[in-house]
């Protein structure tokens, strides 16, 4: 079994949108009417911004860095350089600990936007992922820690398998469709990622993506792993990372970051960026 030629190891960003059109694009893509954008924060540059006693909180609770697959280069160049405060649009344990992996500052909140309630209806997967990343870091920015500075960060994670999008399963029995689908066979995943700033209005958002080769799972391996309980809340009822510990067969290239949640050496470059703006 071989893999599908990966295009370019490159992430691709979006055609670049006017800000104004951007909320409305992707309310248009997820069939939302009302969730609503802050404007950029108007702020006194004379006067020193103080953190208020929710932010120390929140800040006091960021974690500090660990080892793990996501781990690699890229953490030792994001050392070399400056990264924001990340507030983190998802209670995702793993993206979590990718940035933690990476020394990334953070702390996470939950988002405004319930994808389990959305259906991507006529759009690629794509848009999709960017469209719903994009209004996470939105939610997040109207909610975001106020007098400090910080980037708000959203992503959304699909699988991709014969041209159909797959995201979390809605119970045991869709898991294990979901497994048996992408048993024997590969399948691409795509992770969108917003970052907006608040404070200047500034936004970014790319799609980067990857391919997995699943070989053959055997039927007592699907059905002991959906009685875990460990396909909650994942893209394709899997985590990276957790099933090659338990020695399944699978394969992949990319970066294991965008299969596991967060595309983290795309991510830490535009995190220096707008550290440096």
């Amino acid at each position: 079994m071989s893999l599908r030629k990966q295009k370019s190891s490159m992430p691709q960003p979006l055609q670049r949108q006017p800000v104004e059109s951007e909320e409305a694009r992707a309310m248009s893509i997820c069939s939302m009417r009302t969730l609503t954008v802050n404007e950029p924060r108007k702020s006194n540059p004379d006067r020193p911004r103080k953190a208020s006693g929710r932010d120390a909180d929140l800040r006091a609770r960021a974690s500090s860095p660990r080892k793990g697959l996501g781990a690699g280069p890229q953490a030792n160049a994001a050392k070399g350089g400056s990264l924001p405060f990340v507030v983190l649009a998802s209670k995702s344990p793993r993206r979590r600990q990718l940035l933690e992996e990476n020394g990334v500052k953070h702390v996470a909140v939950q988002p405004r936007v319930d994808d389990a309630d959305l259906a991507p209806g006529n759009v690629s997967a794509e848009q999709w992922v960017a469209a719903l990343a994009y209004l996470k870091a939105a939610s997040a920015a109207r909610d975001g820690i106020e007098g400090d500075e910080a980037v708000m960060l959203g992503a959304d994670t699909v699988v991709v398998h014969n041209g159909r999008i797959i995201g979390q399963p809605r119970d045991a029995a869709d898991a294990e469709r979901i497994l048996r689908l992408l048993s024997d066979d590969d399948h691409e995943v795509l992770t969108g990622v917003a970052l907006v700033d608040p404070e200047t209005g500034r936004r970014e958002i790319f799609v980067d993506r990857a391919n997995v080769a699943v070989g053959r799972l055997s039927d007592q391996q699907v059905r002991d792993y959906v009685a875990s309980g460990q396909w909650r809340g994942k893209a394709g009822a899997y985590n990276l990372a957790e099933r090659l510990e338990a020695g399944w067969p699978i394969r992949y290239t990319g970066d294991p970051g965008t299969i596991m949640g967060l595309p983290i050496r795309a991510l830490l470059p535009r995190l220096a960026a707008f550290a440096a703006a």
